[in-house]
C-alpha cells in the first residue's frame, strides 16, 4: 500500500524545486498536477477520492507526493480543515513544511498573484487584509497548530528555505533518510536552478496574464526543452522583469503583523 507525503507549503518558499527533487527518486511519485488542492474547502469532494488517487501515474512508487501549499494557506481556518481532512483519510501521513523569512514571503505572494491577475490591489491595501493569502501563509506558527492538532510532531518536517537553497541535496538526502529510502545524487545544473521565482510582466506584455497559467507552463517548457538556453533567457528577460524591492514602509508593517509569531514559531521548531 503507497504512503502518503504532503509537501503542504509554504508557497513562494522552494516547495517546486523540493518537489521536483523528490519526484527524481524512483521510490517517490509526484502528483499530476504537482498541485492537486484536492483537500482544500473549494475542492474536497469526499466521493471523488477515486479521481483523487489517478493524479498518481507510477501507482508502484512508495511514496505518492502532494506538493500543494494551498494546504498552508490559511484564511477562514482553511488550513485547519484541510488537516483534519487529509488526517481522516491518512492519518500516517508526513507532512514537509518549508518555510523562508515570512516577510519575503508575504511580498513574493503580493507580486506572484499580481502576476496572475487574482491580486488587484495595491501592497498597502492587500496587506492590510489580514485574511489575504499574503498574510496567512506567513503566519507559520499558526499553521503548524493546525497540522499538530491532528498529526504528532514527529510527522511533520519543518525545513528552513535560506538553508535549503544552500545545500537542497543534503536536505533532500535528510528526508529521503527520515522515511528511510536511499539517498540520490543531484545534478549541478538541477541544484542551480531557479524554479517558480517570482517575477513581473513587463507593461509592453503585460496582456500574458489573461493567459491561464497552464498554457504558459506548458509554452515555458517547450521552450526549455527546444531552445538554447541563452535564447531562453533572452526571450524571458524581453516579457518580464525582477520583482521590485520591498518599501520601508510595507516592510515595517509586515514586521509588525508577522515577526512575534515567527519568534514562536523558531521556538517550536528548535524544541522539536
Amino acid at each position: 500500500m503507497n504512503k502518503f507525503i504532503f509537501l503542504i507549503g509554504a508557497a513562494k518558499s522552494g516547495t517546486t524545486l523540493l518537489a521536483t527533487i523528490l519526484n527524481k527518486h524512483p521510490e517517490i511519485c509526484l502528483s499530476s498536477p504537482k498541485e492537486t488542492n484536492f483537500f482544500t474547502n473549494k475542492c474536497y469532494k469526499p466521493n471523488s477520492h477515486k479521481t483523487y488517487l489517478k493524479a498518481f501515474h507510477k501507482k508502484e512508487c512508495k511514496y505518492l507526493l502532494d506538493a500543494s501549499t494551498s494546504y498552508s494557506a490559511g484564511w477562514n481556518q482553511s488550513s485547519k480543515n484541510i488537516a483534519e481532512r487529509i488526517a481522516r483519510h491518512y492519518p500516517q501521513a508526513i507532512i514537509i513544511y518549508i518555510f523562508r523569512n515570512p516577510v519575503k514571503r508575504a511580498w513574493s505572494s503580493y507580486w506572484h498573484a499580481r502576476r496572475v491577475g487574482s491580486e488587484v490591489r495595491t501592497p498597502d491595501e492587500a496587506f492590510k487584509d489580514f485574511n489575504s493569502s499574503h498574510i496567512q501563509a506567513s503566519l507559520y506558527y499558526d499553521r503548524l497548530q493546525d497540522y499538530l492538532t491532528y498529526f504528532k510532531r514527529e510527522q511533520i518536517t519543518l525545513i528552513s528555505f535560506e538553508d535549503f537553497i544552500q545545500d537542497p541535496e543534503k536536505h533532500t538526502n535528510q528526508i529521503l533518510k527520515k522515511i528511510k529510502l536511499d539517498k540520490i545524487n543531484i545534478s549541478k545544473s538541477e541544484l542551480t536552478k531557479k524554479v517558480n521565482k517570482s517575477y513581473r510582466w513587463r507593461k509592453k506584455t503585460s496582456y500574458l496574464n489573461k493567459i491561464p497559467i497552464k498554457y504558459l507552463k506548458s509554452i515555458n517548457k517547450y521552450l526549455t526543452l527546444f531552445l538554447p538556453v541563452f535564447i531562453h533567457q533572452l526571450i524571458k528577460n524581453i516579457v518580464s522583469k525582477e520583482i521590485p524591492r520591498i518599501d520601508p514602509i510595507n516592510k515595517d508593517y509586515l514586521e509588525s503583523q508577522l515577526l512575534d509569531k515567527y519568534e514562536m514559531f523558531l521556538t517550536e521548531l528548535s524544541n522539536g
